[in-house]
């Protein structure tokens, strides 16, 4: 009976695999080299991942899933300003932590990426549209202001972290002033967290 994939193997497989990518870079990371890492043969790899590809959409998976969770509450929960200032803090800190999913995110084929990518603005749109519709969001389509939200922290993001312009605090607060002045009916009233 073939034995079952061990979680703990998997969790090491992911870790190992971040690590490498992290240092190597996407492109010159090979499967032979994660299942070194990880102390296994490649065709024991092949149990837990079928691709490199595979591995890097579920570290990316497993980050954008976090900032979902992390951001969506805020904007549901809380109203304007306040919801606007933490959603972005709460997003800046975990790209912080993940400076170099944030990189594997750019080096991975855009056929990986703009799909998974495409699942935050639509989890938020729903809570954009209810701040419009509460009127803490000045009246306006709310695909169309999320996406402009989502294109403005991601723009931020790129520029501290691969084009290393800036720290992400600073960006966070310029960016958090910024929306709020677009987005809020009295932009005087936004609440800094």
């Amino acid at each position: 009976m073939p034995r079952l994939p061990d979680p703990e193997r998997r969790a090491l497989i992911l870790r190992v695999a971040r690590q490498h990518f992290a240092r190597a870079g996407f492109t010159s990371t090979t499967m032979a080299d994660i299942a070194r890492a990880a102390g296994m043969g490649v065709g024991s790899l092949y149990v837990y991942f079928p691709t490199k590809d595979t591995i890097a959409l579920t570290l990316l998976h497993t980050y954008l899933d976090e900032l979902e969770r992390a951001i969506v509450p805020p904007m549901m929960d809380l109203h304007g300003g306040e919801a606007l200032a933490r959603s972005i803090a709460v997003g800046f800190q975990l790209a912080a932590c993940n400076e170099d999913i944030i990189l594997l995110l750019h080096q991975v084929p855009p056929e990986m990426s703009v799909p998974i990518c495409q699942q935050l603005p639509q989890a938020l749109e729903p809570a954009v549209a209810r701040q419009i519709n509460q009127g803490h969001f000045r009246p306006g389509n709310p695909q169309f202001t999320t996406q402009w939200v989502n294109n403005q922290i991601n723009w931020a993001i790129t520029a501290c972290v691969l084009e290393k312009r800036d720290s992400l605090a600073s960006y966070q607060q310029q960016l958090t002033d910024l929306i709020s002045r677009a987005l809020l009916p009295n932009p005087g009233s936004s609440q800094k967290l």
